[in-house]
């Protein structure tokens, strides 16, 4: 089974039906976007609202702050071609884009959160042969438990490096990875900011009297380091918590998916495995296994209002369905959960074909 998820052939459908009248506190509106990450979806919207509108772009000085409240149910995948929900405090204009389109449907005296939705609809395009297409017609979803592992979208190189150095308890390391490792997604300015940390590494007066941390978060955190030169755990905990918390999401994801890695290991010994974020990890799934997997936050996640994460250790795909489009290509129609990942179902299926096709 060959196939390459793009905004060509990945198609995600939130599943989330709300009730809507004329009135209410919240505008709601569907969102269909091609491409797009959810950070650049957040930026467009906001092009919308009449707080924007009444900035002085001409002078940034004078420009009023943003004000917005705007909520989705989750975050969908940048690789793929999307339909969500999404709700605001202000009425704001449609948008109708090639790949972005922004329509209001109606109003509602609730708000959208994260994970309000039942879950996602796939539709994806792969290219099977022959053995391959009869094989999936044998295939049959209810009877198949697929693994729940956190998908590679939950990880990144850099959150991942650095939860592997905390989990070492190398804090300077972490830090000083966290501070100064540029990635895709650094403004200029951030950019600037991490030259100056790495090369003045150490200088911690000389950092933060340096005009471009004036009045950031990180002039505070530069300051601790003043007091406590060498206490790199304490300065993580000073830090923006915003900014950890996703290294801090990282890590329990990591350990999260390392227990249950062991757990089908023991349960499901004649198993298959796939490649995810750079760990081989076994996919099948059996009802022996636990339903759950409890993940404590460590001593040093509890200074970031750290959760306990519980999630289920087995998925089923429901409303598994393949359409025959032309040639070698099928068009495979499932659902998921909220919090279950398609990539992890289509490794999966994969995984499965090739085992039943030897």
């Amino acid at each position: 089974m060959n196939y390459t998820l793009t905004p060509q052939t990945f198609f995600v459908t939130e599943i989330f039906n709300p009730v809507l009248s004329e009135r209410g506190k919240y505008y709601y509106y569907l969102l269909e976007k091609q491409g797009l990450s959810h950070k650049q979806v957040v930026k467009r919207i906001e092009t919308q609202t009449p707080f924007y509108k009444a900035k002085d772009h001409n002078n940034p000085s004078k420009a009023k702050p943003r004000k917005i409240g705007l909520w989705f149910c989750g975050v969908k995948d940048k690789q793929a071609t999307t339909r969500q929900w999404v709700c605001t405090k202000e009425k704001i204009s449609d948008i109708e884009e090639e790949y972005f389109k922004l329509k209001y449907v109606g109003q509602s005296n609730e708000k959208i959160f994260v994970g309000k939705h039942k879950g996602n609809a796939f539709r994806v395009i792969v290219e099977l042969n022959e053995e391959e297409a009869k094989l999936l017609k044998k295939f049959r979803a209810k009877e198949e438990l697929c693994a729940n592992y956190f998908g590679e979208q939950r990880f990144n190189t850099k959150s991942m490096e650095i939860a592997d150095l905390i989990e070492r308890e190398d804090y300077e390391g972490a830090l000083k990875k966290h501070l100064t490792q540029v990635t895709g997604f650094d403004s200029d300015l951030s950019k600037t900011m991490k030259k100056i940390i790495k090369e003045n590494w150490g200088k911690w007066r000389e950092i933060s009297e340096s005009e471009v941390f004036k009045n950031t978060r990180k002039k505070k955190q530069f300051e601790y380091l003043i007091e406590n030169p060498t206490d790199y755990k304490g300065a993580f905990i000073a830090s923006e918590p915003r900014s950890v918390s996703l290294i801090v999401k990282t890590a329990q994801a990591m350990r999260f998916n390392n227990k249950l890695n062991k757990m089908v290991k023991e349960k499901k010994p004649n198993n298959f495995e796939t490649l995810i974020s750079g760990q081989y990890l076994n996919l099948g799934a059996n009802k022996a296994m636990k339903r759950e997997i409890i993940i404590e936050p460590t001593e040093f996640e509890k200074n970031f209002r750290t959760r306990t994460l519980k999630r289920n250790t087995f998925f089923i795909a429901k409303k598994f369905k393949p359409k025959k489009l032309e040639n070698k290509k099928y068009e495979i129609y499932f659902e998921l959960s909220k919090g279950e990942y398609a990539t992890i179902f289509l490794k999966f299926l994969e995984k499965w074909i090739e085992k039943n096709n030897c």
